[in-house]
């Protein structure tokens, strides 16, 4: 059965009827073999994609994100609350479907997995929602879910207005040796050093405590606007955090810059 699940609204039913098309026939020069699509008009599904084994049967499902899909309360102009899918990758059966608590919350424009933080042999999954209203407009919001059984690990959500917290997030497996799964955000309009300079979280999968906090170095910097846990640069066995700055400004304006973290 289908689990529909949301942040705060009422969720349509049957909103996964129109997500998966048929298979198609692969041939050597189109190997496709599913296809995901939204479920209306601006949804932008696939947005955000990634991979966990929610359900713990042995096969990495599948997580796709759709940001600016309307599902809350439709309307011509569009309301982009935003939705996540979970679909098995055993058999690309719908499992679940989570849905932004508010207009512009724009859940889904980032999502990764983390791993299994309750030991319950599921893994977790981190799903963004930069446009979350909690503590004003586009202070954001990041969830960390467990699909099987459901349940919220941590609901994080911005300071304050502009902060755009969860417009990326990362899995960034064990950092410090507790045996439990960490992760990472970014608040990339976060205005903590200088005004939308940005701010990047690490925090403890264990009890959501603060591990390191990073923060762009200059006006308008956007530090957080990618996120990606790298291969162990270093040595020392723990995955590396990269941190994109796109409007960071170096011999021309709004270069951008890719920074590399030992956390």
């Amino acid at each position: 059965m289908i689990k529909l699940r949301n942040f705060g609204w009422l969720l349509r039913v049957g909103i996964l009827s129109s997500l998966i098309l048929p298979p198609v026939i692969a041939t050597a020069q189109q190997p496709l073999l599913e296809t995901i699509v939204g479920i209306q008009k601006a949804d932008k599904m696939g947005k955000s994609i990634a991979r966990a084994d929610v359900d713990g049967d042995g096969f990495m499902d599948i997580i796709a994100g759709a940001p600016e899909g309307d599902v809350y309360k439709p309307t011509k102009n569009g309301y982009d609350d935003g939705y996540v899918a979970v679909f098995s990758g055993d058999d690309f059966e719908a499992l679940a479907v989570y849905v932004g608590p508010n207009e512009d919350a724009r859940l889904g424009t980032s999502i990764d997995r983390v791993g299994d933080l309750n030991g319950d042999g599921t893994e977790e999954i981190i799903i963004g929602a930069p446009g979350v209203e909690k503590n004003g407009t586009d202070s954001g919001a990041v969830y960390v879910v467990s699909i099987e059984p459901w349940q919220y690990l941590y609901q994080i959500y911005g300071e304050k207005q502009g902060d755009n917290l969860g417009h990326a997030v990362a899995g960034m497996g064990d950092l410090n040796d507790d045996g439990v799964p960490d992760f990472a955000y970014s608040a990339p309009g976060s205005d903590d050093a200088m005004i939308n300079a940005g701010s990047v979280y690490v925090i403890s999968g264990a009890d959501g405590s603060l591990i390191r906090k990073f923060n762009g170095t200059s006006i308008d910097d956007q530090m957080g606007s990618s996120l990606r846990g790298i291969r162990d640069l270093d040595g020392d066995n723990r995955l590396e955090l990269a941190v994109g700055s796109h409007l960071w400004d170096g011999a021309s304006k709004n270069v951008g810059n890719v920074s590399f973290y030992n956390v």
